[in-house]
């Protein structure tokens, strides 16, 4: 296809890049400074790994509308003390307002998929909902609390804090990452 569109579009104002989007530097992508519009149906075996990626470039997106598989959107959109609710939640959460717009059933599509999907936007915080002095160490925290959901936080963080620093901030430090809401990660972050 890209070839055929390389052709068909040859005089009019289009570029076709062809490269892995998961190694792609979208700032080659600017122009005039105006930030990006990102509307796509996500592949679905790579789409967390993806919009992982794309929260690199959040100070240069203006919003993302995305196709999806429905229970990654509710991921996306869960809230603390739900099932669905993981390091997906709370990333995307600090980075960006998400709104779930539609469901799509099976049925819209030839052959029918196994799996319903969701039409989500993201919009990117200009300044995210919560203040942390380290956003990588944010995103270590939140990793690691959630790399044994079923594991209390003494547990799960104690490579990078104890039982005491958890408690100072605020934390029964026998909760579960599931429970936490993203003030909580962001003051566990704050620890020094």
């Amino acid at each position: 296809m890209i070839e055929w569109l390389k052709k068909t579009a040859k005089n009019q104002n289009l570029r076709i890049y062809n490269a892995d989007v998961l190694k792609f530097d979208l700032k080659t992508l600017l122009i005039d400074k105006r930030r990006l519009r990102i509307v796509g149906n996500l592949p679905y075996n790579i789409s967390t790994p993806l919009l992982f990626h794309l929260l690199n470039y959040a100070s240069n997106i203006e919003d993302m509308i995305f196709m999806l598989q429905k229970e990654v959107v509710d991921r996306m959109i869960a809230v603390p003390a739900t099932h669905d609710y993981g390091r997906l939640s709370v990333m995307l959460q600090y980075s960006c307002q998400i709104e779930k717009l539609f469901d799509v059933s099976p049925a819209a599509f030839y052959p029918p998929p196994k799996v319903e999907s969701s039409v989500v936007q993201l919009r990117p915080f200009l300044s995210p909902p919560v203040s942390v002095r380290n956003r990588e160490h944010f995103a270590h925290i939140v990793a690691l609390a959630f790399s044994q959901r079923r594991k209390m936080l003494r547990n799960t963080l104690k490579s990078v804090l104890d039982a005491k620093d958890i408690k100072a901030a605020g934390i029964d430090p026998m909760a579960r990452a599931e429970t936490l809401r993203l003030e909580d990660f962001a003051r566990l972050a704050e620890i020094n």
